[in-house]
């Protein structure tokens, strides 16, 4: 399953518990460049936007693009244990 994840410059340990939760391609945006977006070449199964990271700029532009990609969006914090609880509400366990 493939996702993409916008917003935050380092994401540390979230790539290896994202592995962990069924998760096997990973693209980051983290919003400081424009046209970041554009570089992404094929569509993610899901789109995770760390709020707390993300601009409200980028956070227009991510939810727009979902939307006319038809692209489930999930937006968290930059916490595992947050994000966790969001993607097992969102049906997203293993």
């Amino acid at each position: 399953m493939s996702v993409l994840l916008a917003g935050g410059d380092r994401l540390g340990m979230m790539y290896g518990h994202l592995k962990e939760m069924g998760f096997t391609d990973f693209k980051h945006i983290s919003g400081r460049k424009k046209n970041e977006w554009k570089k992404i070449d094929k569509k993610p199964d899901l789109c995770i936007l760390f709020v707390n990271f993300a601009s409200h700029n980028l956070a227009k532009l991510v939810r727009n693009e979902c939307k006319k990609k038809n692209i489930p969006i999930l937006c968290s914090e930059r916490k595992w244990s947050h994000l966790k609880t969001k993607l097992i509400s969102q049906g997203y366990s293993t």
